[in-house]
């Protein structure tokens, strides 16, 4: 057992008790998620070879001090309870300093994202349903970041601040029923994947016309006319469009 190098706890909602995973020295991805009983994770202390770690909507987990030791972390999955004041012990404690991929999944107490500025080897960041982040302009400080996902609380002010974001391949804004402009986000030319789905106030999506490399557009539930659909087809004859 003490070889496990990846796990997996999800929706085990009568687990209280992690501690015998102190004994897998060798982990290097481990996953605790929908395990809302679950409040220490001081066992996470003496994991210091992880590289992934994930605790989304894991409701229980408050205390972050057993982070500090797992320097090698890549990708971080936050969990929901998160707030500023974490993110920026975070940061300060440098437990960001090699994220790659980091989560913040319907954390409802998180404002500010000033903590994740200086953030160079950052190439994805979700951010879905953590409808309380007033200030995405801290992302424009975000040079390596390709991937970003917004879903279910992007607003055309949030498209302005990410308009400079042009490395971008990759961006979700599904469920945000509150998008009704897509014209900042026409500067994004490098984009190859952009998922609509469920943005049912967009009526304009001429925007788009200039993303010569898109090859995914997803428009799931949205308001569409056929029209509508054959001037993207027309305007992007190598994207695949689902709608």
């Amino acid at each position: 057992m003490t070889k496990i190098h990846d796990l997996k706890i999800v929706s085990c909602d009568l687990l209280v008790d992690l501690h015998s995973l102190a004994e897998l020295s060798e982990l290097r991805h481990l996953s605790i998620c929908q395990c809302n009983c679950i409040n220490d994770i001081s066992f996470l202390s003496k994991l210091n070879k992880l590289e992934s770690l994930d605790l989304s909507d894991s409701k229980g987990i408050h205390d972050l001090n057993p982070l500090l030791n797992l320097r090698q972390i890549t990708y971080l999955g936050m969990p929901p309870n998160i707030s500023d004041a974490q993110l920026q012990w975070c940061k300060d404690n440098n437990l960001l300093k090699k994220v790659q991929t980091l989560e913040f999944l319907a954390c409802k107490e998180l404002t500010n994202l000033t903590a994740l500025k200086g953030m160079d080897k950052l190439t994805a960041l979700d951010l879905s349903f953590s409808r309380n982040i007033d200030d995405l302009s801290p992302l424009t400080s975000l040079p390596s970041l390709t991937s970003l996902k917004m879903k279910g609380f992007a607003t055309t002010k949030d498209l302005e601040a990410i308009s400079v974001l042009t490395n971008l391949t990759r961006l979700d804004l599904s469920v945000s029923r509150d998008l009704i402009d897509l014209s900042p986000i026409e500067s994004l030319e490098n984009l190859t994947y952009l998922n609509l789905g469920d943005c049912d106030n967009v009526k304009d999506f001429s925007p788009l016309y200039k993303m010569k490399y898109l090859k995914v557009l997803v428009l799931t539930r949205c308001d569409l006319y056929e029209e509508t659909i054959e001037q993207l087809r027309n305007a992007l004859p190598d994207c695949s469009i689902s709608y």
